[in-house]
């Protein structure tokens, strides 16, 4: 996907920016980066579709390493900030964009406005849309080779992201950083044993073996 994605916007200077800032050329290549930020928010963020466009920078905790999302289903209709592992590559592209790219208006340079805002014309530099991440995926998609051509979408970013987290934590931690109600959400989101097959054969074969070939028991050639 970041592949597909430097192909569309990496070069680009979208009509927003070629219209508004003094130095266009600067902002050569800001949908890549925005766009590639927000799509590492769900890879490995575990954000939904609907919560990269309310994250501010005061949610971008660089000093305690959390990212605060607003979430669906918690703390009314529009949701309630809940925390989760800030991964330092979604702080970098973050910061990248916010620095080196961010459109900075008259609305949106007050304190707690979103990260992510439009490249567009007719509303350049506000808050992006509902639909902005749905589009990106619209775009990259016929990029992509089978299956992900069909299968790649906010949820299945948000679903290898799940994966890793029962790779490398407990049920605690991956419920947690999904920001699920409860322990029973993790059921339809448990990896399959071939998710873990790797990391535990390889333990196996570097500690397990050399220790047996120190016992004589030699397994090379078996």
């Amino acid at each position: 996907m970041i592949l597909a994605a430097h192909k569309r916007w990496g070069t680009i200077i979208s009509d927003g920016d070629a219209a508004h800032p003094e130095n266009p050329e600067q902002q050569r290549g800001a949908l890549f980066c925005r766009n590639v930020a927000i799509l590492f928010t769900m890879r490995y963020g575990g954000a939904r579709r609907s919560e990269p466009r309310f994250i501010t920078l005061d949610d971008v905790d660089r000093e305690r390493s959390l990212l605060w999302l607003v979430t669906k289903g918690h703390g009314g209709e529009k949701g309630e900030r809940l925390s989760v592992v800030l991964h330092p590559l979604v702080e970098k592209l973050i910061w990248l964009y916010v620095t080196k790219f961010q459109p900075v208006t008259e609305e949106n340079s007050v304190k707690g406005y979103p990260v992510f805002v439009s490249h567009g014309t007719a509303d350049y530099g506000r808050k992006i849309s509902s639909q902005c991440v749905r589009k990106i995926f619209d775009v990259l998609r016929p990029s992509l080779t089978p299956p992900w051509n069909k299968l790649a979408t906010p949820h299945s970013l948000r679903h290898s992201h799940s994966i890793d987290l029962q790779q490398n934590t407990n049920e605690a931690g991956t419920v947690i950083n999904i920001r699920w109600a409860s322990l029973s959400s993790l059921d339809a989101y448990r990896a399959a044993p071939t998710h873990f097959v790797g990391e535990l054969t390889a333990t196996a074969d570097t500690k397990l073996s050399e220790l047996l070939l120190r016992l004589g028991l030699d397994l090379e050639d078996v």
